[in-house]
């Protein structure tokens, strides 16, 4: 008895405790909150010179910041190392294209409160700005791979990419933050090799801790 008693006092608790992080984040509706964010990649490219690309597996990580703009809406840059780019089989050769920026999301945020319920759906769309860290290209053959760079003068490789994401996702209070869980598509609009017709594609996938930075 004495152990299904404090069984259920600490699932009240936490409870509780659940109740209380999210008042305070719905109390302040103009709150800033800080953010880590992480996650995968999974990134090809498309165009009409893209045939035979097949997704590259990556990561993205770095911080984040949210900022209530009033009511449900609220403004979301971000700062990430991501990994982009592409594979592709021929003829027994398998090549890989591993190009990484350093990206800034702006992203206008919508989130849709649900009655009764802690967790916080949302909506994210806007432009991403991304400057190029690094460009290799990897090919397998017979067990035998060989890599070289393809970034600096004269390689015919941009060093700025931009694109349009949209995404979404949903927040649930965690300690004295939030969990956000998201999962967003981002679309290049400028192409990564000149005098090709090739644009970078990017599903994300990952989450996020915040903490609120006023009380």
């Amino acid at each position: 008895m004495r152990k299904r008693f404090i069984a259920v006092a600490l699932v009240l608790t936490s409870c509780i405790g659940a109740e209380s992080a999210l008042a305070q984040f719905k109390s302040q509706p103009g709150a800033t909150q800080f953010g880590v964010v992480g996650g995968a990649n999974f990134a090809t490219f498309t165009g009409s010179d893209a045939s035979g690309a097949t997704t590259r597996t990556g990561f993205y990580g770095g911080l984040s910041l949210t900022m209530g703009l009033g009511g449900s809406l609220f403004f979301q840059p971000q700062a990430l190392y991501s990994m982009k780019g592409a594979t592709a089989s021929d003829s027994g050769v398998t090549g890989e294209y591993k190009l990484d920026y350093i990206e800034v999301p702006l992203l206008l945020g919508l989130r849709v409160p649900l009655r009764g319920s802690n967790i916080r759906p949302y909506l994210v769309a806007g432009p991403t700005l991304a400057y190029l860290a690094s460009c290799k290209v990897k090919a397998s053959f017979g067990g035998i791979s060989v890599e070289a760079k393809c970034s600096g003068s004269g390689s015919g490789t941009s060093n700025f990419d931009a694109s349009l994401a949209v995404g979404g996702g949903v927040e649930l209070p965690m300690g004295r933050g939030l969990l956000a869980l998201s999962a967003r598509f981002a679309m290049g609009i400028t192409k990564p090799f000149e005098g090709t017709n090739m644009r970078n594609s990017v599903i994300s996938v990952g989450a996020g801790y915040y903490f609120p930075t006023s009380r």
